[in-house]
């Protein structure tokens, strides 16, 4: 057990990773510009951290029970509504940097 999440010992840094990877290999084909895009492509980065939380557990039974499913939801819902805007956040903050950098190199 990982002492800090209670989870299986890496699982929450082998899925981060894999989400690591399967992002920067869509950031070649998918220019995400658009909100609505952000929005469900975060959405689906939730679904696919879920399922490999579904995959790597012991007891299968439990994953499909109402409050299992619920909690899917719940985070999904989280993730639509909260990961937009977190990313349009970072990237402003990024522009910020980039600008500031650009401007202390002149």
């Amino acid at each position: 057990m990982d002492c800090l999440s209670g989870g299986v010992f890496g699982l929450y840094c082998i899925s981060y990773m894999w989400l690591y990877l399967i992002v920067g290999w869509l950031t070649t084909y998918v220019h995400a510009h658009s909100t609505i895009l952000l929005i469900f492509m975060v959405a689906i980065g939730t679904v696919i951290e879920n399922t490999f939380f579904i995959v790597t557990s012991q007891n299968a039974a439990a994953l499909f029970s109402f409050n299992a499913l619920q909690s899917f939801i719940t985070q999904s819902l989280w993730a639509m509504i909260t990961g937009a805007f977190m990313l349009i956040a970072l990237e402003s903050i990024q522009n910020m940097w980039e600008r500031w950098s650009i401007e202390k190199r002149n």
